[in-house]
């Protein structure tokens, strides 16, 4: 463990924001996943042709199930080797970010998971590096 993860080693603030982001990415998936299996006509409005229409449902349960399955794996990391503060965890959590900026393009919402997860990586900056209490002057 390096001299950057020790200090939060053990701490449980970290890993509970990425397990709430986990969780709520979980349900955009399920989201995703849904608007893809069962409202097959969606985008009816969008095209007649049965063939695109099979294509963008598909392409909607993918990106469900791709969203889903990032979800579990952010939860059972935040919830092991994150708390441990084992490093690879905390390298892979730095995809976060990029992932909020992508999903944010697309949906604007997705811009309060971003600003919470910033949050999070400055309280976890000021926790890593705390304060040296500066000794009075001694005479």
């Amino acid at each position: 463990m390096g001299t950057f993860w020790r200090p939060l080693a053990g701490t449980a603030w970290p890993s509970i924001v990425f397990v709430v982001l986990g969780g709520l990415l979980g349900v955009i998936g399920l989201g995703f996943f849904g608007l893809g299996a069962f409202q097959t006509d969606h985008w009816a409005w969008l095209t007649a042709d049965p063939e695109v229409l099979a294509y963008l449902s598909f392409v909607w349960k993918v990106a469900g199930i791709f969203t889903i399955a990032t979800s579990a794996l952010t939860v059972f990391i935040a919830a092991t080797a994150f708390k441990r503060g084992e490093r690879w965890a905390w390298l892979v959590f730095l995809g976060w970010p990029l992932l909020l900026v992508a999903l944010a393009s697309v949906f604007p919402w997705i811009t309060v998971l971003l600003l919470l997860l910033g949050a999070a990586a400055v309280g976890a900056l000021v926790a890593a590096f705390p304060r040296k209490p500066v000794a009075p002057d001694q005479p």
